[in-house]
């Protein structure tokens, strides 16, 4: 995709300890990564302004909950907050970023909640598998709501099946459960050389 669109792929050191410092070099406008190095930006941050001292404490939760009713309510947040709190956020992954994605793992609805606010950027998740020829479904970006993956992409046909074994049926609630079968032209063929699998 990165070829298709002649978009500029930076990669890292190596050192998970010195991606802070990668990305700071870097300056992506697109970021994609997994919950895991989200959660230790989240982390990162809420350890900075609990450290703060009390003053900046309350000035961060107080930017931080106007700017997340804006948000929420389809409104353009204050640029007041960007130039007081959010921008020295934003600085610590290059100060570009106006897209994250995340996959391979459920992101915690309070973290994209938390990334969308402090670097003010669309923040999606989806849901894929290698053998699906990746991306099975996804956020649609103009869609606020938080907690879920998307709707199925138009190439696939997802269905949701019982396994009694594990007492999951497609009839639970509040929230169905079990195995998602998926098919369609994304679906690979098979596993090379490993007939076993493959069936």
């Amino acid at each position: 995709m990165s070829v298709y669109y002649g978009v500029a792929v930076g990669l890292y050191q190596g050192d998970n300890l010195k991606l802070m410092d990668d990305l700071a070099a870097l300056r992506p406008t697109i970021f994609c990564s997994v919950p895991r190095l989200y959660n230790r930006i989240y982390a990162g941050i809420t350890n900075a302004v609990k450290n703060s001292g009390a003053l900046k404490d309350r000035l961060f939760n107080a930017g931080y909950h106007s700017k997340k009713q804006a948000i929420m309510n389809g409104r353009k947040p204050s640029p007041m907050w960007d130039r007081l709190i959010f921008n020295k956020i934003k600085e610590k992954l290059g100060g570009r970023v106006r897209f994250m994605g995340s996959g391979a793992s459920p992101l915690s609805p309070d973290i994209m909640e938390f990334l969308r606010v402090c670097f003010g950027c669309r923040v999606m998740e989806g849901y894929g598998m290698t053998e699906t020829s990746c991306v099975i479904s996804s956020m649609d970006e103009v869609d606020k709501s938080i907690g879920h993956v998307g709707c199925p992409n138009p190439s696939c046909e997802i269905k949701l099946l019982d396994v009694p074994e594990m007492n999951y049926t497609s009839e639970d609630q509040p929230h169905l459960c079990g195995e998602i079968c998926v098919r369609g032209p994304i679906i690979f063929q098979g596993y090379y050389k490993d007939e076993v699998q493959t069936r």
